[in-house]
């Protein structure tokens, strides 16, 4: 295995750097046309949607993870003025069909020409992979540390593989 260590300029090490310009940088510095970011703020990625997002690759130009909400989006409101999001109520929570996704964070993938362009990391026609893990870990308070440990622990007693660095 070929291993590359790239040092990046100061400006691109500090809480101000965007991760586009980071993974440009890396992206220069290697003579690379596509990227697959693993954000380390969310490390609970698991081995399956890593596979299903490069065989997405396959056939998409950009391809972003993503995972069902905790909570039903339908139960937010604005205090001010009552639900943001309308639509036909279930019985029960639990009845709802959730049709709605939010972007994770875990995984990115696509090819530079669009954060070249400042298209984003997800443009027009990006393909969102559902992961598989049922709760996303956003890690950045002490708190999400300890609910992504508590479930690090749950999935390996689930046999679980992880990708690993």
């Amino acid at each position: 295995m070929n291993l590359l260590v790239h040092n990046r300029a100061k400006q691109l090490a500090n809480d101000t750097a965007s991760m586009a310009e980071v993974v440009l940088d890396v992206c220069e510095a290697t003579n690379s046309n596509n990227y697959i970011l693993l954000q380390p703020t969310s490390p609970l990625r698991i081995k399956v949607d890593l596979e299903r997002l490069v065989s997405a690759l396959e056939k998409n130009p950009t391809v972003v993870s993503c995972t069902a909400p905790a909570e039903a989006p339908e139960d937010i409101i604005e205090l001010s003025s009552g639900p943001i999001i309308t639509g036909p109520k279930t019985e029960t929570r639990q009845e709802r069909v959730r049709e709605y996704r939010f972007v994770d964070g875990a995984f990115y993938a696509g090819c530079v020409t669009n954060l070249k362009n400042g298209l984003g990391f997800s443009p027009a026609g990006t393909k969102f992979v559902t992961l598989s893990n049922p709760i996303a870990n956003d890690i950045d308070t002490p708190f999400d540390w300890t609910m992504a440990e508590t479930q690090h622990d749950w999935l390996v007693s689930q046999g679980v593989e992880f990708v690993r660095p």
